[in-house]
């Protein structure tokens, strides 16, 4: 009784385990949000977890560092971030575009309209969509 009791505890501790794990994100879509995502919540490691190997060398130079603190540490975007629209998305094969509008609660002289429209560009890496930077 008392082995079946530990196995119950056991496989009930892997079961939570596992939920709790963070999955990621399968679609460009769900990609592209999380990388914003990870921006507005100042999560310098999480955003790039997103980023193509072709791109880190950008995101891991010191200048590059010193400038996503400085435009995090003022927190408009945090403060002011709304949503995110995804407007269309293409793949083929293994790169893909994604258009989207970031929405912002308020307007500022970098978003006159409080929307900033893009495109972001991904590649397939080991099964998983990253972000190019251009």
């Amino acid at each position: 009784m008392k082995k079946l009791s530990l196995i119950v505890m056991v496989v009930m501790a892997l079961a939570l385990a596992l939920i709790g794990c963070t999955k990621y994100p399968e679609t460009p879509e769900e990609v592209v949000k999380a990388c914003y995502h990870s921006l507005v919540n100042s999560d310098y490691e999480g955003y790039t977890s997103f980023i193509s190997a072709d791109s880190q060398g950008l995101v891991t130079s010191k200048e590059f560092k010193e400038e996503f603190e400085e435009q995090l540490s003022s927190g408009w975007e945090a403060q002011h971030f709304k949503e995110i629209e995804i407007t269309d998305v293409k793949i083929e094969n293994d790169t893909a575009r994604v258009e989207l509008i970031v929405y912002y609660n308020q307007q500022s002289s970098r978003y006159p309209n409080g929307m900033d429209p893009t495109t972001r560009y991904l590649v397939k890496e080991q099964g998983q969509w990253k972000i190019l930077l251009k």
